[in-house]
């Protein structure tokens, strides 16, 4: 699996090689952090559970990623969904108010922040090709791609 850092890279790589430099740049986000009660959260971290998402009602790509910020998953939210619709999908609340993946099982890695890239509002469609390229550089243990 890849690092955080080498996400970024990936990030920066597609925005020289397939942005014109007359867009608006893409807005990424310090990472949230679901666990927050586990301490040590990386020093990244700028936002927690059960804090409001970055960028909530916007489009754009998230990325799960493990404790020591290996990259699980990658998605993203376009057309007719925002961010926080979609990771709404895979984390809910517990009886303590705590942080519950949904669908827990179905995961072969344990997700403990998420990183969130929007894309400008006039191009939400730029969401499918950022989710696209990065799937290509970056292995992950979760996304199938196609099977």
């Amino acid at each position: 699996m890849k690092h955080y850092k080498e996400l970024r890279g990936a990030i920066i790589q597609y925005e020289s090689k397939f942005r014109h430099s007359s867009l608006p740049e893409l807005a990424k986000a310090n990472l949230y952090d679901l666990y927050p009660e586990k301490g040590y959260p990386d020093p990244r971290v700028g936002y927690r559970w059960p804090e409001k998402w970055p960028h909530n009602d916007r489009a754009g790509v998230y990325v799960f990623l493990d404790e020591n910020l290996e990259v699980l998953y990658i998605g993203k939210a376009s057309m007719h969904n925002t961010l926080g619709a979609r990771l709404g999908m895979y984390v809910q609340y517990d009886a303590d108010k705590k942080c519950e993946l949904r669908h827990s099982s179905l995961w072969k890695g344990a997700p403990r922040y998420v990183f969130v890239i929007a894309v400008p509002e006039d191009s939400r469609f730029e969401a499918a090709s950022l989710e696209e390229y990065l799937i290509g550089q970056i292995p992950t243990s979760d996304n199938t791609n196609g099977q």
